[in-house]
C-alpha cells in the first residue's frame, strides 16, 4: 500500500495491487500544492519513505468579466480577469496575464499575485469588441485563454453636459 502524507486534496485511489513489482495508479491526481512524501507499507515489508513530491499548481482557467455591460467609447472601464487552478482555488502563483483587442487602450500586461487581475482600459470606436486574454507562461495543458465580447456604445454629448461661464472683459 502506499500512502501519501500530508493528505491533501486528491482525486483517485491509492491502493492497488502490484504487477512485476510496479504499480500503476491510473486517474490519480494531487490537487493542492505542497511537498508530499510517499509512503509505502505492506505486511510482507518494512515501511519506508520512498520520495518527497513538491507539487506546484498549474493555471486551469480565466474567466473574464466587465464592470460595466455597455461601455462607451473613449470612456475608462473594468476588466477583470479571474484565474483558477485545477481544484478551482484561486491561482495565486506568479504569472503574468496580457489582453488584446482592437481598439484597447490602457494596461494590457500585468502579473497576477492574488488570482484575480483589473485591467483599466477603454475603447476609441464603437461597435461589439471581443477582449482576449492569454497567460503568457504555458502550463503542461498549453496555452490558457478567454474572451469576452463587449459591445461598445458612442457617447452622446448633451449640452447640458456643458457649462458655460461668460467674462465680461
Amino acid at each position: 500500500m502506499l500512502t501519501l502524507t500530508p493528505s491533501g486534496s486528491t482525486v483517485g485511489t491509492w491502493t492497488d495491487s502490484t504487477i512485476n513489482g510496479r504499480i500503476v495508479f491510473r486517474g490519480l491526481r494531487i490537487l493542492s500544492q505542497e511537498t508530499y512524501t510517499l509512503t509505502a507499507s505492506s505486511t510482507d515489508i518494512i515501511s519506508d519513505n520512498y520520495m518527497s513530491i513538491a507539487i506546484t499548481k498549474e493555471l486551469y482557467s480565466i474567466t473574464l468579466a466587465s464592470d460595466t455591460a455597455t461601455p462607451s467609447s473613449n470612456f475608462d472601464f473594468v476588466i477583470t480577469a479571474t484565474l483558477l487552478s485545477e481544484d478551482t482555488s484561486a491561482y495565486n502563483n506568479p504569472c503574468t496575464i496580457s489582453i488584446v483587442g482592437d481598439d484597447l487602450v490602457g494596461t494590457l500586461s500585468k502579473d497576477n499575485i492574488s488570482g484575480s487581475i483589473t485591467f483599466t482600459v477603454r475603447i476609441t470606436l464603437s461597435g461589439s469588441h471581443t477582449i482576449t486574454a492569454k497567460s503568457l507562461a504555458t502550463a503542461k495543458r498549453g496555452e490558457i485563454s478567454a474572451q469576452i465580447t463587449i459591445p461598445v456604445q458612442k457617447k452622446s454629448l448633451k449640452l447640458s453636459d456643458f457649462s458655460v461661464t461668460v467674462f465680461n472683459i
